[in-house]
């Protein structure tokens, strides 16, 4: 098994360094790189949560690799783009790890083939979507098993996952969404446990300084939809998989909308009965009510449907009891 994880590793890294896979950068960052936009002038301006800035700053060691080693710049991005799908396959195989307790080559195994497979459909700016939310899952995961995180440790994730989710203005806020419900959660429990732990003010206080540096960013980029969309939020709808709620076909709508609150219900029971896939059930469901809003939003969902379904068709089943703990690594 191992050395088929390191073949199927190998048969990526080829097709991507050969140019066969290639990933190209979009329109938004190649404007500001094409007026020449300095990464230095905007983190000094304070102008990094405005527009386009943030994306821009996250894939600037592209433009500059590619003018310092005189390579094209949407292959310098492929091979930025490979390293963050082999680092999110790494992530994404931990959490199957704390949560499986799967043997480490298969967890890695199907973690890359899943991601490696998914990349050949999605352009190359979700990838870093998706590697946000992965490594959202997997702090989530470490802080539910009290695993120690400390505080620097917690001020560099959130503001990672924050920036990378900047991407798209729909993943950035299911990413943005999830965080603050992590802090909710956080507060909740110190409520109900009518005490508050030092890990969680450890951890709670560096995220909410992440969460607080980039609602500029939210702001920004919630009035632009609603300016592009003229305020309709019906528009915003169509965009996404919500365009079934508003459908002409009456009943259809009525159906659609029966079968979504009968699995929120279903969800909802799952989340308060099995406490320690929480850390996977609260990006789902935030995800797919991104999801209605549009497509690759959607997507955020993935790594979760990944590890509830890895899990259900383990030896072990999914709402079994016996599956180990793990470690969180």
């Amino acid at each position: 098994m191992k050395y088929i994880e390191y073949l199927l590793v190998l048969v990526y890294v080829a097709l991507v360094v050969t140019g066969v896979v290639e990933f190209k950068l979009w329109g938004q960052v190649e404007y500001l790189y094409n007026i020449g936009v300095e990464a230095v002038d905007i983190i000094y301006s304070g102008k990094v949560y405005h527009g386009h800035n943030a994306r821009y700053i996250l894939v600037y060691p592209v433009y500059w690799l590619s003018e310092i080693l005189g390579l094209d710049r949407n292959y310098i991005f492929s091979i930025y783009v490979l390293l963050v799908v082999i680092v999110s396959s790494r992530l994404l195989s931990l959490i199957l790890l704390q949560l499986g307790g799967c043997k480490r080559s298969s967890a890695y195994l199907l973690s890359m083939g899943a991601l490696t497979g998914l990349s050949l459909y999605m352009n190359g700016r979700i990838m870093f979507s998706l590697f946000a939310m992965i490594f959202l899952m997997f702090m989530l995961l470490c802080w539910h098993q009290k695993i120690n995180v400390k505080p620097s440790m917690a001020l560099f994730s959130s503001f990672l996952i924050l920036l990378c989710a900047s991407v798209s203005s729909g993943t950035f806020t299911v990413v943005y969404l999830t965080l603050v419900f992590w802090l909710f959660w956080i507060v909740f429990r110190s409520i109900r446990r009518k005490i508050i732990r030092k890990e969680d003010i450890r951890v709670g206080g560096p995220v909410f300084a992440s969460v607080l540096m980039f609602s500029p960013l939210l702001v920004n980029y919630l009035e632009k939809n609603m300016e592009f969309y003229d305020g309709s939020l019906l528009s915003m709808l169509e965009h996404g998989m919500g365009k079934v709620f508003i459908s002409n076909d009456i009943a259809y709508s009525f159906l659609m909308t029966f079968i979504v609150i009968t699995v929120l219900i279903i969800y909802f029971m799952g989340f308060i009965a099995y406490e320690k896939y929480r850390p996977v059930l609260v990006p789902l469901v935030i995800s797919v009510a991104g999801g209605s809003f549009g497509y690759s939003t959607l997507v955020m969902a993935f790594p979760s449907i990944f590890v509830l379904v890895a899990l259900l068709f383990k030896k072990d089943t999914y709402f079994s009891s016996g599956l180990c703990e793990g470690r969180c690594l």
